[in-house]
């Protein structure tokens, strides 16, 4: 789903977190997209990084901070999996021959999963405006807020049997399977 106003373009939707193989919705990330130019370079890769630290924002804070941000989310009926506190790393690319290419790290993170194709870019801009204001009354200016489309799935095998004596003549013949 996507609106006029504030939609993102699908080149970066495709490719902004190219190598976490997730689809960008739009964002507060200041962070400016570049597309790789030309058949020989390829996408940025970007990695995911764990948030140990932030001032204002111990465990207890963010549980709190976290069920409000949901809340919200639910007031404007957004279909959501996750919302997760993250960071981002990446090599900027140098366009000049000479110079080596630097790692660039995102600001902190609330990374909000949706379902695929169900978030309007507009709706998605005034969530983020909610959990900014949020955000800043708990003195807190520096979090970022960013989309993804994910789908939550089970991790389910197949039914466990019960465990059978070693007596047991079909249990003799499972084993060599």
């Amino acid at each position: 789903m996507a609106s006029a106003s504030h939609a993102v373009p699908k080149l970066e939707a495709d490719l902004y977190y190219f190598s976490i193989r997730r689809h960008l919705d739009p964002r507060t990330l200041k962070d400016v997209f570049t597309p790789p130019v030309g058949p020989e370079q390829y996408p940025r890769s970007m990695q995911l990084l764990p948030v140990y630290y932030h001032d204002r924002l111990d465990w207890d804070n963010w549980v709190i901070i976290r069920d409000e941000v949901v809340h919200l989310l639910d007031e404007r009926e957004v279909k959501l999996t996750s919302v997760d506190l993250t960071r981002f790393r990446w090599e900027e690319q140098n366009l000049k021959a000479d110079s080596k290419s630097e790692m660039a790290t995102s600001c902190i993170t609330i990374w909000v999963g949706v379902l695929p194709n169900s978030l309007a870019s507009d709706l998605a801009y005034e969530s983020s405006k909610d959990i900014l204001r949020l955000l800043r009354t708990h003195n807190i200016q520096d979090i970022d807020v960013a989309y993804r489309e994910s789908e939550a799935k089970l991790f389910t095998g197949p039914e466990l049997l019960a465990p059978v004596d070693e007596d047991d003549p079909p249990s003799r013949r499972s084993s060599t399977l």
